[in-house]
């Protein structure tokens, strides 16, 4: 809610990349990733307090560059390098081992996922050898198979995602490390059919992370160029009225390939 820089919170058990983050309104989890070796490892952080992850438990099958999303009592992981149809839960507050939750519509890596209390939603990926754009659900408290949602309305991999209660945000994201998107797209989460633009990021850029509460969007850091491999703004947009993004503050660091939670996000 407030804009400025962003504020050292602690380490993760160990240096990784591509991990990926979910939350509910006490507790942030952080699963999987590479350094370099991919991990099925998850950590957690107690959001109020700062300080160093804790182990978690571990994901069904071992990956980097997967999707999350959750509510206030399940966290989902889908998809992942090696590409996977595979989707884990995990209740939040209980440390353990993932439980198989079902299958995405086809195996794929780079999504990334949003949710309302009920309804999770996971937007674009890669299906080698192309990057896609299908964006699909689940209903977060029934262990049950993907169901097609819509398009989004640029195919793209490696972007970031975040939601109000009602509207789900998918922002950035590349195509093949060819091409680099500023796009951000709008969904009403209850509501299937094709994204809508929304507005633009400041610059083209994929490998970001995003944050929200239940009024706005924050996306930080991100490749941008062979040039600018890594950023450090962070920026943020109003959900409830499309636009483009506004400047927010920095990261501590530059950085790319890295994943967000926050405690107030849209399914809580």
């Amino acid at each position: 809610a407030t804009t400025g820089n962003a504020i050292d919170f602690g380490n993760l058990e160990a240096a990784t990349q591509f991990p990926t983050a979910f939350a509910n309104n006490t507790r942030g989890v952080i699963a999987g990733g590479a350094n370099p070796s991919i991990t099925n490892s998850m950590s957690f952080v107690t959001i109020a307090t700062t300080g160093d992850a804790t182990k978690f438990g571990d994901l069904t099958v071992a990956r980097s560059g997967a999707g999350s999303l959750a509510n206030s009592t399940r966290g989902l992981i889908a998809g992942g390098n090696p590409e996977t149809e595979t989707v884990d839960f995990v209740f939040i507050q209980s440390e353990g081992n993932a439980i198989d939750f079902g299958d995405l519509l086809s195996s794929i890596q780079a999504p990334d996922g949003c949710a309302d209390l009920t309804r999770g939603v996971f937007g674009g990926g890669e299906d080698t050898p192309t990057s896609i754009n299908t964006i699909q659900f689940f209903t977060i408290p029934t262990q049950s198979n993907a169901t097609d949602f819509g398009d989004l309305t640029v195919t793209r991999r490696n972007l970031a995602s975040g939601s109000s209660p009602t509207r789900g945000l998918f922002l950035g994201g590349d195509f093949q490390a060819s091409t680099y998107y500023d796009t951000i797209d709008f969904i009403t989460i209850q509501s299937t059919g094709n994204a809508t633009d929304f507005g633009n990021l400041s610059a083209a850029r994929a490998e970001l992370g995003a944050v929200t509460s239940t009024l706005r969007a924050c996306v930080g850091g991100g490749y941008v160029s062979p040039s600018t491999p890594n950023t450090n703004i962070v920026e943020y947009v109003t959900i409830a009225s499309a636009g483009n993004a506004t400047d927010f503050g920095d990261l501590t660091v530059a950085r790319s390939q890295h994943g967000g939670s926050s405690n107030g996000h849209g399914g809580l």
